[in-house]
C-alpha cells in the first residue's frame, strides 16, 4: 500500500524529459533522514528513485538488466563488468551514506548565476561562471535555503536540504560505498563488549575518569 500520494509529473513536461522518477523520502522515528528508497510502489508498478534513474542512465544499465532480491540486494549488471550490488530492505529502501555537511560537500551553483552566466556568453560578455566545467558533469536542481520546506536532519546536520540526497545516492552507487545494517549476533557481540570494557574502565580507573571513558566509548559506539 502507498505510504504518500504519488502522480507522475503533467504531460507537458513528461512528453519531453528522458525519464521520470520519485523523490520520495521517509525520515526514521527519530525524523533524521538515513536511508531512500530506490523503488516505491504505484499499484503494481515499481517507480524508480529519480537520482538512482539517473546513475542507471549514466552506467548504460537497463530495467531488465537489474535483479531485485527483496530485503537483500538491487544487483545490476552489464555485460563485461563486475556487477553492483546494492544493499536494501524489505521495502527496497538504500541506506544513505552520507558524505558529510551540505556546505562540505559537492559543488553548489547558484541557478540564477547560472542563467546570467548562460545570457553573458550568448552577449559575447565574459560569463561570471566557467559553464565549461559542467561538461560531462551530473547535475540536480533544487531548493537550498536553510528553514525552507524542503530540509529535514540527516545524521550530520539538523537542516540538510533534500535536493543532497540525489548526489549521495549518485555517490555512493558510483563509488560502490554502501552502507549495511549489522548483523543480530554483530550488535550482541558490541553490546557484550561494551559492557565488558564499561566494567573494566569504572573498576580500574579513576571514578571522574572511568565515568568520561565509559561516556566516550558509548558516544563512538553511537
Amino acid at each position: 500500500q502507498d505510504k504518500t500520494h504519488r502522480a507522475y509529473p503533467i504531460d507537458t513536461f513528461r512528453n519531453v524529459i528522458h525519464g521520470t522518477g520519485h523523490i520520495e523520502v521517509i525520515p526514521d522515528k527519530d525524523g533524521v533522514v538515513r536511508r531512500v528508497p530506490l523503488y516505491a510502489k504505484r499499484g503494481d508498478e515499481l517507480i524508480p528513485q529519480v537520482s538512482y534513474q539517473v546513475a542507471l542512465d549514466y552506467l548504460g544499465i537497463k530495467k531488465e538488466d537489474v535483479e531485485i532480491i527483496p530485503g537483500k540486494w538491487l544487483v545490476l549488471r552489464k555485460k563485461g563488468e563486475k556487477p553492483i550490488r546494492i544493499p536494501i530492505d524489505k521495502d527496497n529502501q538504500m541506506i544513505i551514506n552520507w558524505a558529510g555537511p551540505w556546505v562540505k560537500t559537492f559543488r553548489h551553483v547558484s541557478y540564477y548565476e547560472t542563467l546570467v552566466a548562460y545570457k553573458q556568453l550568448q552577449e559575447g560578455q565574459k560569463p561570471i561562471l566557467n559553464l565549461e566545467d559542467f561538461n560531462g558533469k551530473i547535475g540536480q536542481l533544487g531548493l537550498t535555503p536553510l528553514g525552507h520546506f524542503d530540509t529535514n536532519p540527516i545524521p550530520f546536520e539538523t537542516l540538510h536540504p533534500m535536493v543532497g540526497v540525489h548526489g549521495n545516492v549518485l555517490s555512493n552507487i558510483f563509488q560502490q560505498n554502501f552502507v549495511r545494517n549489522a548483523a543480530p549476533w554483530v550488535n550482541f557481540l558490541i553490546t557484550i563488549l561494551c559492557g565488558v570494557l564499561v566494567g573494566c574502565f569504572v573498576h580500574w580507573l579513576h571514578p571522574l575518569k572511568g565515568a568520561l571513558s565509559s561516556i566516550g566509548l558509548l558516544i563512538a559506539v553511537t
